[in-house]
């Protein structure tokens, strides 16, 4: 079967062979068990590393996926001469696989939404932590777990000017509602929240914030995204520890 994927995940498998997450167009999330990838003379190699983003002719046995054929569309190169935004690719890449795995969406919205990010991060265009929220907000979005940003998530009257949010109830909360909990944040900050969620892909990236409010705003998607997971992420904390 022909289908384009991009590699999220590899485990070594003794001195040449891999087991690869992929995630496809036509397919998924799915496991690639393929024997002297890591040689040299392997005509799939640049295609099956960590990152590449290829066409692939992919066959089926009962266990795993093997790749026949491989045409490599773009490896992403510019990430690795940036630790910072490998750190982010690793992330994003640990969060779909679990997320992939736990819950029903769908794949091509969400290879979409990593290959726009990956090409930003490559491409040094837009600020991590801009790149890591829109990540975290969209892919909670689109698994059905999208923030109530419109009314107030307690009395479900409009919005006044001074404005909370609920990590809990993952919901914006208006003034007469707001509780020691809850996190004041701007209109600036609410804005942008909508424009991640609601914004078609050819407009997602386009926005702007300081940097007081891009740091709330980060505050903000990472525990709306790890309180609806119920979990954390390795990868996280390493990124967190190397953008200080």
């Amino acid at each position: 079967m022909n289908c384009k994927g991009l590699v999220i995940g590899e485990r070594i498998v003794g001195e040449n062979g891999k087991f690869l997450d992929i995630l496809t167009d036509e397919l998924g999330l799915i496991e690639v068990a393929q024997k002297g990838v890591k040689s040299l003379k392997n005509e799939n190699r640049s295609a099956l590393q960590m990152f590449a983003y290829s066409n692939l002719c992919v066959d089926r046995s009962k266990k795993h996926y093997s790749v026949k054929s491989s045409d490599l569309i773009d490896s992403f190169y510019g990430m690795r001469e940036d630790l910072c935004g490998l750190a982010l690719a690793s992330y994003i890449s640990q969060v779909v696989t679990y997320t992939i795995g736990q819950h029903s969406t769908d794949s091509k919205a969400v290879l979409r939404l990593i290959l726009n990010i990956f090409y930003y991060i490559s491409n040094h265009k837009r600020p991590h932590r801009q790149l890591k929220s829109i990540f975290e907000l969209r892919l909670i979005s689109e698994l059905g777990f999208s923030p109530n940003l419109l009314v107030c998530g307690r009395c479900e009257l409009s919005l006044t000017q001074s404005l909370y949010f609920s990590i809990q109830q993952n919901s914006v909360i208006c003034q007469n509602c707001a509780d020691m909990n809850d996190l004041q944040i701007s209109k600036s900050v609410l804005q942008a929240m909508q424009h991640i969620v609601f914004s078609d892909y050819d407009r997602l990236f386009n926005f702007k914030l300081s940097d007081t409010s891009l740091k709330l705003l980060n505050r903000i998607t990472e525990n709306v995204l790890l309180c609806t997971l119920n979990r954390g992420f390795s990868t996280l904390d390493y990124y967190k520890n190397i953008s200080i």
